[in-house]
Parts: structure tokens; C-alpha cells; sequence
């Protein structure tokens, strides 16, 4: 039981709002078409019951006041009672007049039934009835006698389960009238959330900068906070990277400053200063990247086309890198969008790229794969390779891999931190016989 309901519970925190309205509805419906069905028929047989009863009471006390006794103390009728109800194809009403000596019954009595015994006799009556017995006490003019009148309960039922056909259709077509209707009902008051939904959907794919439109009272607030909440998103974000932008600039001059001072020392130690300065480049541009990609969580939305940047950042290393004659194939689909900004997808790609000319020893190729979640654009060279440990110091986060090496790229391990701000991931390993594998895998913009 415990793990049934372990198994249901995501099942039923999963489902929708309107599913969820949906049925809870369909079973408190259902129950109430159930418990009406029944109830109702049960009441109409008791009213049905109670008023043929009452019939019957009246029949007998008609029956004892049109009794005739003759001088020979027989039995006869006054007026004739024999109508429909006691005689025909369909009678269901029998009467009896009984005494110790003899008995007078309706014509039908005999014919269907055989015979209906006095409640003193000890024999039994007719099953499956409703009946009414009236004692008349002897007196001097008439013996003692009992006036019998019976009802065919079949008649009840039948109408009954006539009845019982009706109601359940008049029901079945209400139950359906009243989903119909809270279909409808739910359709109208979740329609400010399908709105909201779709701007939502519009402002992560970058189609919008807020959230416009009016809403019920219970929903604006929050579309009123979201705003509010967009609006200081972008100005935080303009602002740092305004910041980042002036440092960078404000650091290069003296940089600049100490690269032609360095040229006038001595070569020993010219070599040792510019290796510094080297030093203190790489940790300006991996310090400024940190403090841009701080705001450029997949807030807003924005998109870029791979294929269209490698093209360009293979064109730059073409140049770069012409004595090796290395070939680039780029395989990647040029309608292929993924949900992060172009600078920052041209500084992932241009790192590992420029690493691939690097290693490489005659070809690159780049091609993508689809992945459930993700898509993996996959960068693969025929270079040496890395060993293990490498693989894993090189994408490990706040780490960086060959840090005495000076170079243009920001390391992998900023590689691995830009693309884990926008959920995707970054994977190497070694092919054979040989080469690098680099995975690297990107959210799917929203439509």
C-alpha cells in the first residue's frame, strides 16, 4: 500500500489544474448521480406502496359496506366492483370475502392465484404483495368474516424500474449538461493563465521584454511583481555589464603601460614580467567573464545559431593557424537555435575550437546530436588527446587546467561555468585511435 501510494503521489502532484478540476468534479458528479439513483427510487416505491395501500384500505371498506346477506346467511354485493382493476388481461388488484363456511372472491382470484387464505388459517398468502385486511365482528344479522384486498407487487416494480430508466436517463443527460457546462466554466476562468502561460512562453524565447494584458484581480499581482522583477533584472544586468566593461578598459592602459616598460629591461627578466602580465591578463578576463555571465541567467530568453559562429570563428582561425592546413567541417544545421547569448556561445566555441587548431593534426569536425533535453553539438579532432586526469581538471569548476600556459581562451573551466549558467552541460573524453571529444550540450529555445 505504502509503495502504491509513494507511486501515485508524483503521478497526482503532475497532473494539471484543469485535469485536476476535471476530476474531482467527474467523481463528486458520479457520486452524487449514484447516491440520487438510488435514494429516488427507493422513495417513489415507498410513496407508490403507501398510496396502493391506502387504495386497498379504501377498496375494503367499500367491499364491507356493499356486503348483502341473504335469509340463508350467503354472501352477495350490493354494487358490482369487478371493474378493470379486479378483472381483465392486466388485473392486479385481488379481493376476497372470507368466512368460516364460505368464501366469495373477484373473478380474477381463482384464475391467477388459486386461492388467498385467511390470516387466522395458517396457510400462506399470496407472495410479492401489498395487502389489506379488515375484520368484521359477528353479530346477530352476519357471522364473523374478513375482507382481503391484495395488491400484485409486480405492478410496483415495474413502474418503479420504469421510473428508474427515466430518472437514470434524465441523469445521465444532466451529468453530461453539467460537465459540459464546467468545462466550459473552466475553460473561461483558466483563460488569464493560458495567457500568462504564452507570454511566459514568449518572454523566455525573447519575443518580449514584459508581461502585458489585463488580469483578474487574483492574477495581476503576481503579473505586477514579474514585471517589476524583469524590469530590475535588466537594469542590474545593464549595469554590470556596463561595469565590466569599464574596468576592462580601465585595466588595459596600465597594462599596456608596464608591456612597454617591459621591453627595457633585460631579457631574462623581460621574459619573467611578461609572463606575469600574462598572468594577470588571463585573471582580468576570467574575472570579468564570471561578472558578466552573473547576468546572463536564461531570464529573458535569448537565442543564437551555432552554425553561422563557427563559420566565423573558423574564418578568424584559418588565418591564424594557416601553416597547419587544417580542415574545419562544419556539419551543423544553419536553422539549429539554442537558448544562449551569442557572445557568450562565441566565447564556449571559440575556446574549445581554438584548442581543437591547436592539438589538431589535419582535421576538425563538428556536427550536432539530439538529445531529449538537450542539444549536443559535438567538437572532434584527431589530436593527441588528453589523459584522464586531464579530462577531469579540465571542465572542473573554479578550476583552471595548464595554468602556466599563457593563451587567448578563458580555459575550459570557464567553459564549463558559462555553460552550466544556461543548464546545459560539457562533456570530454578521448577518441580512437586518437583525438579529443568535446560534448557540449544547450537548451532548445521555447517556440
Amino acid at each position: 500500500m505504502t509503495n502504491f501510494r509513494q507511486k501515485l503521489s508524483p503521478r497526482l502532484a503532475s497532473l494539471s489544474l484543469r485535469k485536476r478540476m476535471l476530476i474531482s468534479s467527474a467523481l463528486w458528479l458520479s457520486l452524487m448521480f449514484v447516491i440520487v439513483g438510488t435514494i429516488i427510487p427507493w422513495f417513489v416505491y415507498k410513496y407508490l406502496e403507501q398510496d396502493i395501500g391506502s387504495e386497498l384500505s379504501q377498496t375494503a371498506k367499500e367491499l364491507s359496506q356493499s356486503i348483502v346477506w341473504s335469509d340463508d346467511s350467503q354472501i352477495s354485493l350490493s354494487k358490482n366492483i369487478d371493474d378493470t382493476r379486479f378483472d381483465g388481461a392486466n388485473a392486479a388488484l385481488y379481493w376476497a370475502i372470507l368466512t368460516s363456511d364460505f368464501s366469495l372472491y373477484s373473478q380474477n382470484v381463482e384464475r391467477d392465484l388459486g386461492r388467498i387464505a385467511p390470516a387466522s388459517s395458517g396457510q400462506e398468502a399470496i407472495a410479492n404483495h401489498i395487502e389489506r385486511r379488515l375484520f368484521i365482528p359477528e353479530t346477530s344479522q352476519s357471522p364473523q368474516f374478513e375482507i382481503v384486498v391484495i395488491a400484485d407487487d409486480d405492478v410496483i416494480e415495474e413502474t418503479v424500474n420504469l421510473f428508474i430508466g427515466l430518472i437514470f436517463v434524465i441523469l445521465s443527460v444532466l451529468l453530461i449538461a453539467v460537465l459540459c457546462l464546467f468545462w466550459i466554466q473552466m475553460t473561461w476562468t483558466l483563460l488569464p493563465f493560458q495567457s500568462l502561460q504564452s507570454q511566459l512562453v514568449d518572454l523566455k524565447g525573447g519575443k518580449r521584454k514584459q508581461i502585458s494584458g489585463s488580469f483578474p484581480s487574483e492574477v495581476a499581482p503576481l503579473t505586477n511583481e514579474l514585471n517589476a522583477l524583469l524590469f530590475h533584472y535588466n537594469d542590474v544586468l545593464a549595469r554590470a555589464r556596463s561595469h565590466a566593461g569599464n574596468l576592462s578598459h580601465t585595466l588595459k592602459t596600465p597594462l599596456a603601460i608596464l608591456q612597454n616598460q617591459c621591453a627595457q629591461l633585460s631579457p631574462s627578466d623581460q621574459e619573467q614580467i611578461q609572463t606575469t602580465i600574462a598572468q594577470i591578463q588571463h585573471n582580468i578576463d576570467h574575472q570579468l567573464t564570471r561578472a558578466r555571465m552573473a547576468g546572463s541567467l536564461n531570464i529573458l530568453g535569448v537565442t543564437s545559431k551555432p552554425a553561422l559562429r563557427v563559420d566565423a570563428i573558423a574564418m578568424a582561425f584559418d588565418k591564424v593557424y594557416h601553416s597547419k592546413e587544417l580542415v574545419l567541417i562544419n556539419e551543423l544545421d544553419e536553422q539549429l537555435s539554442v537558448a544562449i547569448e551569442q557572445t557568450d556561445l562565441d566565447e564556449i566555441l571559440g575556446n574549445v575550437i581554438e584548442n581543437a587548431y591547436k592539438w589538431a593534426n589535419s582535421q576538425i569536425r563538428i556536427y550536432q546530436q539530439q538529445n531529449p533535453d538537450l542539444i549536443e553539438i559535438i567538437i572532434d579532432d584527431d589530436g593527441p588527446g588528453m589523459s584522464e586526469d586531464n579530462l577531469v581538471q579540465a571542465i572542473e569548476r573554479g578550476k583552471r587546467f595548464d595554468e602556466s600556459t599563457p593563451g587567448t581562451g578563458l580555459g575550459l573551466n570557464i567553459v564549463s561555468e558559462t555553460i552550466h549558467s544556461y543548464r546545459g552541460k560539457v562533456e570530454l573524453c578521448n577518441r580512437k585511435p586518437n583525438g579529443l571529444r568535446v560534448i557540449i550540450g544547450l537548451q532548445i529555445p521555447s517556440d
